[in-house]
């Protein structure tokens, strides 16, 4: 087990969702962000863990 946050934000930095925080089992998981309230643009996914900090762009076009 590892405790894992996953997060969304915007390009100014504020987080908009938390869609974990805590320990996860080793696997393959799958968060749903319901993006139906936010605007069309620019997001930041970040997993962050113990062992690693990953970052990926997401783009909303409605």
């Amino acid at each position: 087990m590892d405790n894992i946050s996953v997060k969304i934000f915007n390009t100014n930095g504020q987080n908009i969702i938390s869609l974990h925080d805590g320990l996860i089992i080793p696997g393959q998981h799958v968060f749903t962000w319901n993006t139906t309230n936010q605007s069309s643009g620019t997001y930041f996914f970040k997993i962050t863990s113990n062992k690693t900090n990953l970052t990926y762009k997401i783009i909303i076009n409605k």
